[in-house]
């Protein structure tokens, strides 16, 4: 990955971080602290880019209802048509179970 494309990375990351409980979890994430959303930033997954879009894909939830809310996330970021700062849209996907996805980076910054 470029210098670029971990930028990319750093500003779609704090987008999603910025708006997320808002506009794209279900009521009950809609007051939360940031707490209750550190599993979805602790989540790793692959990003690719285009020259249109940055795609994310992360990895799924073993629990049901985390995996649920993922999902809920994903459709409305892909429904509401994302465009980041650069100007690419986001899309947003669920991969593979975290069992499987263990060599896969945090997309998130935690450090």
């Amino acid at each position: 990955m470029s210098g670029s494309e971990g930028g990319t990375q750093k500003r779609a990351a704090m987008h999603l971080a910025g708006c997320l409980p808002y506009h794209y979890f279900g009521e009950s994430y809609q007051h939360c602290g940031s707490q209750r959303l550190l599993p979805f930033f602790k989540l790793g997954g692959w990003l690719t880019t285009t020259a249109s879009e940055v795609q994310l894909e992360l990895c799924a939830f073993n629990n049901r209802a985390l995996l649920r809310d993922l999902e809920e996330v994903c459709r409305k970021v892909n429904d509401g048509a994302v465009i980041l700062p650069d100007g690419r849209r986001l899309v947003v996907a669920v991969g593979k179970r975290l069992h499987t996805c263990l060599h896969a980076a945090s997309l998130a910054n935690t450090g």
